[in-house]
């Protein structure tokens, strides 16, 4: 009897030493838990906001000069403009592409805006990969951007990763004026002066071209109205037609 008794005993002692850890380590958990979320990341994830808000509109300025891609494609002219229209065939580039061309932009760029948060010192900040979704939308551009920081301040760390800003731009607009000069000129070897006038005075841009060497036509669209904040928004494009052929 003695020994089933030191038995029961042990057996008791056992669970309640189980038990005993058990809560600890829930107690545990929920205090860095706690911890965890009482870390104040206001100023960092404001720091991170400014940046993608700056990045985007200096990502739509830069893609508009440069023919909406971040480096020129094969198919351009020596100084580097894309063709849109060359003798005959159509080379626009989609909107798919061009919203494509910006988050390359915009994903290579936070890295240096945020400069590895060395103006946050008293915070060890891991960063993840970027990978920015673009949306062009009628009057402005919306960045997505997936960007993964790992905080920590003593024994506290959280986790940020989803950020949304939207730029106000005139991308959308200049893009169907282009896209519409494109499908015209698909209809002529030469440059119909009147069509491109009505689609200026349709979607309330400028349209400018400067001919080039070798037939290259050179166009810039600019949108005033709604721009950008520090400048008006401007479209590069080239087109080169075969001059010749029509003059023979």
């Amino acid at each position: 009897m003695n020994k089933r008794a030191q038995i029961t005993i042990f057996i008791i002692l056992a669970i309640v030493v189980v038990a005993g850890v058990g809560i600890y380590f829930a107690v545990s958990g929920n205090l860095n838990k706690s911890k965890s979320s009482s870390l104040d990341t206001r100023q960092i994830e404001s720091f991170v906001q400014s940046c993608i808000e700056e990045v985007g509109e200096d990502a739509i300025y830069e893609i508009g000069q440069n023919g909406g891609y971040v480096f020129a494609p094969e198919l351009s002219t020596f100084s580097g403009v894309p063709y849109y229209f060359y003798e005959g065939n159509e080379s626009l580039i989609s909107k798919p592409e061009l919203e494509n061309e910006i988050s390359k932009y915009v994903n290579a760029e936070i890295y240096l805006c945020t400069n590895e948060f060395e103006n946050y010192p008293d915070y060890e900040i891991i960063e993840g990969r970027i990978n920015t979704t673009i949306e062009i939308l009628e009057d402005s551009v919306k960045f997505k951007v997936k960007y993964p920081l790992t905080i920590s301040k003593g024994n506290s760390s959280t986790i940020l990763e989803n950020f949304e800003a939207k730029v106000s731009s005139g991308l959308e607009i200049v893009y169907e004026a282009i896209y519409e000069i494109i499908k015209d000129q698909m209809n002529s070897d030469s440059i119909c002066m009147s069509c491109i006038m009505n689609i200026a005075e349709e979607k309330d841009v400028f349209v400018h071209m400067k001919e080039g060497l070798e037939g290259d036509v050179l166009f810039t669209i600019t949108e005033k109205n709604i721009g950008l904040d520090r400048k008006d928004f401007e479209f590069v494009f080239a087109n080169k037609y075969n001059f010749e052929n029509e003059e023979e």
